[in-house]
C-alpha cells in the first residue's frame, strides 16, 4: 500500500506503517504513514503555540463587579 513519509513533531504519536499495522513514532523520527491515515496524522501531529502567546491573543476579561449593601447606622444625626 503506498505510504506518505511525514517527521513526528510529537514527543509520542500512533500511527499506521504502510502495511496497516499501528506503530508508535517518536519527536523527530521520520517515519511512513499508510495512505489512508496521512489526514488524521497530519491533524494530530501539530505542536500547540506557547500559552503565553495565545493568552495575548485572547480579549481582556474585565473583572465581575460586586454589589454591596450599604451599611446604615441606627442613630440619626
Amino acid at each position: 500500500m503506498p505510504a506518505s513519509k511525514r517527521t513526528v513533531l510529537l514527543r509520542s504519536v500512533f500511527y499506521r506503517d504502510a502495511d496497516g499495522a499501528a506503530r508508535r513514532g517518536r519527536a523527530g523520527q521520520e517515519i511512513d504513514v499508510h495512505e489512508d491515515d496521512v489526514a488524521r496524522f497530519d491533524s494530530l501531529n501539530v505542536l500547540q503555540s506557547a500559552p503565553a502567546a495565545a493568552a495575548s491573543e485572547q480579549a481582556p476579561v474585565k473583572p465581575a463587579t460586586r454589589k454591596t449593601a450599604r451599611r446604615t447606622s441606627d442613630s440619626e444625626e
